[in-house]
């Protein structure tokens, strides 16, 4: 490395970081490759030689992550998110992105190792960001079923354990980040709602008045970030999930409006949907909805 480090012509150096890039990190450790990216980084930057440069770049971020032994480390290299940065133009920028999410999909989606290094969670979070920002009324559906496939398989790998108000947090901070992605923004409620049933098994469904509150921002949170959700078949089914989830806890009054909500959505419902080129009826959807809807009411306190 420090001999291509030595090489005075640049595209000489970038040839031998091209071709370096996945021995690398295939046979170093964490160190050397963040040394090894400084070292792209500092011959890059002057005179943003960087946009010149964009193919060669683009293939040693790919061969750095895709060949990765420790890609969480990798992540929360000190270099990484800068080299990310020399991508200015947008489109290299959302295919070097996706094809970030897509290795760590790929290096993680067989094990059950978590997220829990805020630095790790921050570095994905800006990848995320940049897809759901490519996102718009022109994407295709294959692209943004990818998009969002990509994006729910990082929200369901951080987990913070017991510490339940930083795992809310950051669900708070992803609704923000990831808001024109229905698939998104739905499993952030599911993820959110399973929190909430989470904190009433551990206090054995005895709340103390500060897992109450817990539980109450928690309903809370759903019941602001559905409407956000364009799909009205998932509003009302995340809004009935959402409403008896705020009853087991004792939320009543976060639980009717869910309720509520979900009721005045029925009219709404178009009585054929489009999926995947098929058109179909909603009537079975309905029914089902009615009667789930209806045994949940029998449950709910008069008063």
């Amino acid at each position: 490395m420090k001999t291509i480090s030595s090489l005075g012509n640049v595209e000489e150096f970038m040839q031998c970081a091209e071709m370096w890039a996945q021995y690398t990190s295939q046979h170093f450790g964490l160190k050397e490759i963040d040394s090894f990216l400084g070292n792209v980084l500092q011959q890059m930057a002057p005179n943003r030689l960087y946009e010149q440069h964009y193919h060669e770049l683009q293939v040693i971020v790919d061969k750095i992550v895709s060949n990765a032994q420790d890609v969480h480390g990798i992540l929360a290299l000190d270099n990484f998110l800068p080299m990310l940065d020399l991508f200015q133009k947008e489109t290299i920028k959302l295919e070097v992105s996706k094809n970030v999410l897509t290795s760590y999909r790929n290096a993680t989606a067989g094990d059950s190792a978590i997220i829990s290094d805020p630095i790790v969670t921050n570095a994905l979070m800006y990848i995320s960001r940049v897809l759901n920002d490519s996102v718009n009324a022109l994407t295709g559906e294959d692209e943004r079923r990818q998009i969002s496939s990509l994006i729910c398989h990082f929200i369901r790998k951080v987990d913070f354990g017991r510490d339940f108000e930083q795992q809310l947090a950051f669900y708070v901070e992803a609704r923000s980040v990831l808001s024109n992605l229905d698939s998104a923004l739905s499993t952030l409620i599911h993820s959110v709602n399973r929190l909430a049933t989470s904190t009433r098994r551990i206090v054995k469904g005895q709340h103390t008045q500060k897992t109450a509150a817990f539980v109450k921002a928690c309903a809370a949170y759903c019941f602001i970030t559905i409407p956000s959700i364009i799909d009205v078949r998932t509003r009302m089914e995340l809004y009935l999930q959402s409403g008896q989830v705020a009853l087991l806890n004792g939320c009543l009054q976060h639980a009717d409006s869910c309720f509520e909500a979900a009721l005045n959505l029925i009219p709404e419902m178009p009585r054929t949907v489009e999926t995947d080129g098929k058109v179909q009826s909603t009537e079975g959807f309905i029914k089902t909805f009615v009667v789930n809807f209806l045994s949940t009411l029998v449950i709910v306190p008069v008063g």
